[in-house]
């Protein structure tokens, strides 16, 4: 018995409903590690220009919260350290133009941040299909200063920074109404679960 969810998905991608009609990995690509090397060697992704604010949680702690600003599709560099910059505050005028679009939050794989190319592609992706985007770094990951005794863990979960950095958004960049969405790759996504 399938739930609804699960049919409703099925009957819009019928691939994922049968084994033999899943992507099969050519031979010298059977294994995952491979999979992950050759998509961080080979990867170029868009250069993104962010607005980075520092979110200080109850206990001391920080997070860098990074909302995307513009994606330069000229500009595809392939080191995972190029291609970010970070700029002020967007304009009173991108603010009311972007407020009404949907907000996606981005939370990155453990130790990851928004520098990371898997990262900014998706933002740009999603910045794309009229979305706008936000990246939560994690407490000393992505830059984000240490300003307290804990870290970042995947041990003990983070679950209340990113409600933290969610509501945040919601109060300064989203219209009442207006549609959110929380998306993680590896521990950023088991925190957001």
């Amino acid at each position: 018995q399938r739930s609804p969810l699960a049919h409703k998905v099925l009957t819009k991608v019928p691939s994922l409903a049968q084994w033999s009609k899943w992507y099969k990995s050519p031979l010298w690509a059977k294994n995952g590690h491979v999979h992950t090397i050759i998509a961080s060697k080979a990867r170029r992704t868009a250069a993104v220009e962010y607005h980075r604010t520092e979110l200080s949680t109850p206990d001391g702690g920080t997070l860098a919260l990074d909302r995307l600003i513009t994606v330069r599709w000229g500009e595809r560099p392939s080191n995972r350290q190029e291609g970010v910059t970070f700029v002020g505050p967007a304009s009173e005028a991108w603010e009311q133009q972007n407020r009404n679009k949907p907000f996606l939050l981005l939370t990155s794989g453990l130790g990851g941040g928004s520098h990371d190319p898997y990262v900014r592609s998706m933002a740009a992706s999603a910045a794309a299909k009229g979305w706008q985007v936000g990246i939560v770094n994690m407490r000393s990951c992505g830059g984000s200063p240490v300003t307290s005794a804990r870290f970042f863990s995947a041990y003990r979960g983070s679950t209340c920074d990113v409600r933290q950095a969610l509501a945040h958004c919601k109060q300064h960049f989203v219209a009442p109404g207006t549609r959110v969405a929380v998306m993680g790759w590896s521990n950023g996504g088991t925190i957001i679960n």
